[in-house]
């Protein structure tokens, strides 16, 4: 990695391009890194008649407000998120200066490596909650020409290899999740490598009932790296919330989970927003929002999943949960634990109309509602999610062991 991602750092940037509602700016300054703020710009620019068009492995960039950074011969940055405030605005048309912060960077540097045939390379990092435990035991040794001189301890880490991936990954010394993986390209192209470090933040976030965040890329391609830093943001811890147990991480189901979002396979974009759904529901931290928004993720999952979107006109609304919710079952449930499923599908429906009803109902505010009862409710149906995602991905026979009655 070109940036350390816990030290703070300071770069001098031989030129800066700032295109900014169709006017040109060029100048020189410096670009300052800290892990918990992210990237600081400071740059004296003045007014040029050239438009500016840079390529960054998609598209060309000309209409849109950017900065595209040289900050040496070998490395070039694009800043694919600016906010430009007022203050900064005045400061760029009155003095031709721009101070201004953004949390993460483009890094594009020419390369001449040895690529592995037929492969796409990369090395991704996360952030992690201290103490998780990965199923695999990661051993690293000390070697000086092909002998073997000390032996590292032992990493807790994760090993995947198949015949489309082979994926590596261990905790650092930092304490974040370090993977790196060798793709085949005769099965996926370079956009399918960009996709990869999101499906593997949702696949190992699922798993391992957290909500973990990319901290840097790193995408070998060709004849040029492309590396992508964020300033630090925390692991998510989700205890209770989390809807599928992360006691023994599973492989099996990291790996449902992985391709269904790397290959977007039937569902992904169900299973990967009903799982952040239920993220964003703990982070709210306000018990109201976590009944209406874990009851509402029920029929906008159903909904998706038969595509009968929302109408106003009742008449038009075609939608009904409980066809839906049956639907479901014959489909993905086994009849080998028919009984329970029944019991099983009989709450859901009953958990989601009195947590809907208790806010959504115009009568709420002269409700008394037991908090108590509400929160089983709201883990019942989290627990009940976890088994939709599995079902999604493509897990059949499912046995109810999380769900209790």
């Amino acid at each position: 990695m070109w940036i350390k991602l816990n030290e703070n750092s300071e770069f001098d940037v031989q030129q800066v391009n700032f295109n900014y509602h169709g006017r040109y700016y060029v100048g020189n300054g410096t670009l300052k890194w800290d892990p918990n703020d992210g990237f600081f710009l400071t740059a004296d620019i003045e007014p040029d008649s050239n438009i500016g068009e840079f390529s960054f492995g998609g598209p060309s960039i000309i209409s849109r407000t950017f900065i595209y950074l040289k900050i040496d011969k070998n490395h070039f940055g694009i800043c694919p998120h600016v906010f430009i405030d007022t203050g900064v605005e005045l400061e760029l048309y009155l003095k031709n200066k721009i101070d201004i912060s953004f949390p993460n960077l483009l890094i594009y540097t020419p390369v001449s490596y040895k690529k592995e045939r037929g492969s796409h390379s990369g090395t991704c990092v996360f952030s992690i909650a201290k103490d998780t435990r990965l199923p695999d035991t990661i051993a690293e040794s000390l070697k000086i020409n092909d002998e073997i001189f000390s032996n590292r301890k032992s990493l807790s880490g994760l090993l995947v290899e198949d015949d489309k991936i082979k994926l590596r990954g261990y905790i650092n010394n930092d304490g974040n999740l370090e993977l790196s993986w060798t793709l085949k390209s005769n099965i996926y192209n370079l956009n399918d490598e960009w996709r990869l470090p999101k499906a593997l933040r949702t696949a190992l976030s699922i798993c391992i009932g957290q909500s973990i965040e990319i901290l840097s890329i790193e995408l070998n391609q060709h004849h040029r790296t492309i590396m992508s830093y964020s300033k630090y943001r925390g692991p998510e811890v989700l205890h209770y919330f989390a809807p599928i147990s992360s006691d023994i991480f599973s492989k099996e189901l990291f790996s449902h989970i992985f391709y269904n979002q790397l290959e977007k396979k039937d569902y992904y974009v169900i299973v990967h927003k009903l799982f952040y759904r239920i993220v964003d529901t703990f982070k709210a931290k306000n018990f109201d929002l976590w009944v209406y928004m874990i009851s509402t993720a029920l029929e906008a999952t159903l909904r998706t999943y038969d595509n009968k979107p929302f109408r106003q006109v009742k008449k038009e609304d075609n939608f009904d949960i409980v066809y839906s919710l049956r639907n479901l079952k014959q489909i993905y449930f086994s009849d080998n634990h028919i009984k329970k499923y029944r019991k099983i599908f009989k709450k859901v429906l009953e958990y989601y109309n009195k947590l809907r009803h208790r806010t959504v109902h115009p009568d709420w505010i002269n409700e008394s509602a037991d908090s108590k009862v509400s929160y089983e409710m709201i883990l019942f149906l989290v627990k009940f999610y976890g088994y939709l995602i599995k079902a999604l991905v493509g897990y059949k026979d499912l046995e109810p062991k999380e769900i209790r009655l």
